[in-house]
C-alpha cells in the first residue's frame, strides 16, 4: 500500500507543481507526461481492487500471479515512463528553469505532502539519494520542524538507511551546520 500512495502523491504533486510550471513557460510540454500518468493510474487502480480482493476474500495462487504479473507491468511501465522523465522531461526543465527555481519547486512539493506522505516517501527515497542530496533535503527540514517530527524523522530513516549509512549522513549533517 505505501508504495501505491507514494505513486500517487508523485503524480498529483508533479501534476500541480512540476508539469504546471513547465506548461507556463513551454506550452505542451508535459502533456506525454500527463498522458503516460493517466495509462499508469489505470494500471495501479487495478491492481490496488486486486489487492483489496486478496485482503478481503483471501490469498489464492490464482489471485497472487495476477497480482504479481501486474506488479511486473506497473513496474516496466514506470521504468519506461522514467526514462523519459530524466531525459526529455528533464531536459526541458533544465532548460526553462534556474537550479534555484527548481529547488523551489522541489520545496513547494514537499510542503505540500502531509507529514505521514512525507514519512513514507523518506522511507522509501532516502536509500536511492546520495548523501549530499540527503544532507540538503534533511537541513532545511531539521531547522524548520518542531522536535517530535524530527525525531520520528529520524527513526525511519535510520531504519531505512541502516546503522552505517544513517551515521555517515549524520557526520555530513553535522558539519553542514
Amino acid at each position: 500500500r505505501e508504495l501505491f500512495k507514494l505513486l500517487h502523491v508523485h503524480v498529483t504533486e508533479e501534476h500541480n507543481v512540476t508539469l504546471a510550471q513547465l506548461d507556463l513557460r513551454a506550452p505542451g510540454a508535459g502533456e506525454h507526461d500527463r498522458n503516460d500518468h493517466v495509462e499508469l493510474e489505470n494500471v495501479q487502480e487495478m491492481l490496488e481492487e486486486q489487492l483489496a480482493q486478496i485482503e478481503s476474500a483471501g490469498a489464492t495462487v490464482e489471485r497472487l500471479d495476477q497480482l504479481y504479473a501486474g506488479l511486473g507491468v506497473l513496474f516496466g511501465m514506470h521504468l519506461e515512463h522514467m526514462h523519459g522523465e530524466e531525459t526529455l522531461t528533464q531536459s526541458m526543465l533544465y532548460d526553462h528553469f534556474t537550479d534555484a527555481e527548481l529547488g523551489g519547486m522541489r520545496d513547494t512539493i514537499i510542503k505540500q505532502m502531509s507529514f505521514d506522505q512525507l514519512l513514507i516517501w523518506m522511507k522509501h527515497m532516502m536509500p536511492a539519494m546520495r548523501p549530499q542530496e540527503r544532507v540538503g533535503m534533511l537541513t532545511g527540514f531539521f531547522a524548520s520542524a518542531p522536535p517530535p517530527a524530527v525525531e520520528q524523522a529520524t527513526r525511519v530513516i535510520r531504519v531505512a538507511l541502516g546503522d552505517a549509512e544513517w551515521e555517515r549522513t549524520r557526520l555530513l549533517l553535522t558539519s553542514a551546520n
